[in-house]
């Protein structure tokens, strides 16, 4: 659990109300230290065919108020437990992936040998960092677009190359995926020319993320060294 969150008191007895039942993982409900929401992102279900748009497909209020557990396919690694002798079946997280997406694919392997249940009343606080405090305010066509600041573009890398990786290894329509890959990759690199700084830099990181995301490769000093090196 992350050390910026904060287990209401009685997170852990109604959790383990269901740790008897059958299914591998139980998991918390997250809600927003400053806003009392419900955090949906970080609870849901799973679909790699939706590259390049969100894998993770967030819960609906309704899916779980009034219930005591319902099953998903997804928890982020703040505040769920996972039965000891599952993780000896299917391993650790991946450790190359480094950041992004790492519990996304362990729950993709918990999910193929047992249930995820989420328990609605066992909640967590999660203090959740501003996005918009790392990206900066550019114009294209009169639409407003929020682009990351160079000296902090190296953390897409890991959130590109990921989610490349995850789509291409459980997509189950292989020609869908590279034309939606080609389509992303090419708008992406149609709007740093149009609007960003750095255009070469940023051109050369993002076509190497997608690269290394096809072939596996997870050298995580890669996008320092491309940007900044």
């Amino acid at each position: 659990m992350d050390d910026d969150a904060e287990p209401k008191e009685d997170a852990l007895e109604e959790a383990a109300k269901y740790f008897h039942i059958d299914c591998i993982a139980v998991a918390n409900l997250l809600l927003d230290r400053t806003t009392y929401q419900v955090l949906r992102h970080t609870r849901g279900y799973l679909d790699c065919s939706a590259f390049p748009g969100p894998i993770v497909k967030p819960l609906s209020p309704d899916s779980y108020e009034g219930k005591e557990t319902i099953k998903i396919d997804f928890a982020s690694f703040v505040g769920i437990f996972i039965k000891s002798k599952v993780i000896s079946q299917i391993g650790y997280p991946k450790k190359e992936f480094f950041i992004y997406h790492d519990d996304v694919e362990y729950c993709i392997r918990l999910r193929s040998v047992g249930k995820i249940l989420l328990v609605p009343k066992s909640i967590i606080f999660h203090k959740e960092a501003a996005k918009t405090e790392r990206r900066i305010e550019r114009r294209l066509l009169g639409r407003k677009l929020m682009r990351k600041k160079f000296n902090e573009l190296w953390l897409a890398y890991y959130d590109i190359r990921n989610s490349v990786w995850l789509s291409k290894k459980y997509s189950e329509n292989k020609f869908l995926f590279y034309y939606k890959l080609v389509k992303r990759l090419f708008k992406q690199i149609l709007v740093v020319i149009l609007i960003d700084d750095n255009k070469f830099k940023r051109i050369r990181f993002i076509i190497n993320a997608y690269l290394d995301g096809l072939v596996g490769n997870f050298d995580n000093e890669k996008p320092k060294r491309i940007l900044y090196g």
